[in-house]
């Protein structure tokens, strides 16, 4: 993470676990069918439209 910004990177690797807030147009592109939200997170990381913290519990 960089500046709090998700990408891909030879940085270390987190897990996304927990709290999330997502705008509702993240969505538009997705059916109402259920799938993973992995693929959608991945592609909006590619394009810098996902941001994060590291939380180390203090």
């Amino acid at each position: 993470m960089n500046n709090y910004l998700a990408f891909n990177s030879n940085e270390p690797k987190y897990t996304y676990s927990s709290i999330g807030i997502y705008n509702p147009q993240l969505f538009n592109s997705h059916g109402k069918e259920i799938s993973s939200v992995v693929s959608l997170l991945k592609k909006a990381m590619e394009i810098q439209l996902i941001t994060g913290q590291l939380y180390e519990g203090k």
